[in-house]
């Protein structure tokens, strides 16, 4: 055997072993990709589940809740800021939502579920009036602004 059939060889193997070294790492990043999807979903999922329990378990927090979603307007003092806090932090949540599905971070059925969520929220009048006065005031991002006045746009006037 001469020396341009070992070479020729060489090449061969190296070049099987560089194929062979791509496909592990395509594998490996599909695969971390796939787990850092799940783990976005989770940490979504636990943060909604997180609320959720605050205002189940806390009495005057609940009341405070279902009185708001009524009627902003009927609420005073602490607890109407109470409330807007509590809407204020459903909104930034679905933010986070939002640019994660962007991202590709949180699949299509999470994100369908969360948007739910935050439509059934905003068909109650006090919270619709609150998630309108923080357009105008409070979200800084002009890109999230128009989201949410468009979830606003798709809800029935009470």
């Amino acid at each position: 055997m001469n020396w341009e059939a070992v070479g020729a060889i060489g090449e061969i193997v190296g070049a099987a072993a560089v194929v062979a070294t791509l496909v592990y790492l395509a594998v490996q990043i599909r695969q971390s990709s796939k787990i850092a999807s799940l783990q976005a979903s989770q940490h979504v999922l636990e943060g909604a589940a997180e609320l959720q329990a605050r205002i189940a378990e806390d009495e005057d927090l609940r009341r405070i809740f279902a009185s708001g979603c009524r009627s902003y307007d009927s609420l005073e003092g602490g607890d109407r800021r109470r409330f807007y806090a509590i809407v204020g932090e459903y909104l930034m949540r679905y933010e986070v939502q939002t640019q994660m599905h962007e991202a590709g971070m949180l699949n299509d059925d999470n994100f369908a579920a969360a948007t739910r969520g935050v439509v059934r929220l905003l068909s109650q009048p006090g919270a619709r009036d609150v998630c309108e006065r923080a357009i105008a005031a409070e979200i800084p991002s002009d890109r999230f602004k128009k989201i949410v006045a468009s979830l606003l746009g798709s809800l029935p006037r009470s």
